[in-house]
């Protein structure tokens, strides 16, 4: 999962949705960002890098395999219950696509961002 040059007006309208910007801030996965021709707002190596420059504090990142991720979950089971409602922000810009139980996936997300938070999801489509 990157954010491309061909991606980046689309990631532009995400980022201006009221309150993304917020702490605590969780990704899923951990987004890198890569191109030759990227805009300098866009010059960092991933999305955890992007949100502390943009004064971010408690940005954290959850993937199973990822060695660089803040939490190890393997997201087809229930998250721990000490995380539910933690994040301000809770965003997945393509890790859904590879998660077999879909449904515990999605219920995790929602338990994972509290209320009145921001959830954002991107996944690819073809066709």
């Amino acid at each position: 999962m990157s954010i491309i040059f061909e991606h980046v007006p689309f990631y532009r309208r995400i980022f201006l949705l009221p309150g993304f910007w917020k702490d605590p801030f969780l990704m899923i996965g951990l987004p890198y960002i890569e191109g030759d021709f990227l805009p300098p707002d866009f010059r960092f190596p991933d999305l955890k890098q992007l949100a502390c420059n943009r004064g971010l504090r408690h940005v954290r990142s959850v993937d199973l395999f990822d060695p660089q991720a803040d939490f190890k979950w393997d997201l087809n089971s229930p998250v721990p219950p000490r995380y539910h409602h933690a994040f301000s922000t809770v965003i997945d810009i393509g890790t859904l696509e590879h998660i077999f139980d879909t449904r515990t996936c999605l219920e995790n997300y929602l338990r994972l961002v509290k209320t009145g938070g921001l959830f954002v999801l991107v996944t690819p489509i073809n066709g």
